[in-house]
């Protein structure tokens, strides 16, 4: 599972990115984020696919500075 710290980072990578915690720095109270992650972590563990299961991508290099092999 993907967690996004901001929403420019998860905007710009949804297709790999499931869940984005950046909604907290936007206005939303911790309780609701805190809520939204853990109703999303839920379906998880009830068989919702996560982007990686659903893109068939099993290896992420998000920050890279060279080669990833």
């Amino acid at each position: 599972m993907k967690i996004s710290t901001n929403s420019k980072l998860y905007n710009f990578k949804q297709n790999w990115i499931d869940f984005n915690a950046g909604t907290l720095l936007e206005g939303r109270s911790m309780e609701t984020v805190l809520n939204d992650f853990i109703n999303f972590t839920v379906e998880v563990c009830d068989g919702r696919h996560l982007k990686h299961e659903e893109t068939g991508f099993k290896e992420i290099a998000i920050f890279k500075t060279g080669v990833t092999l």
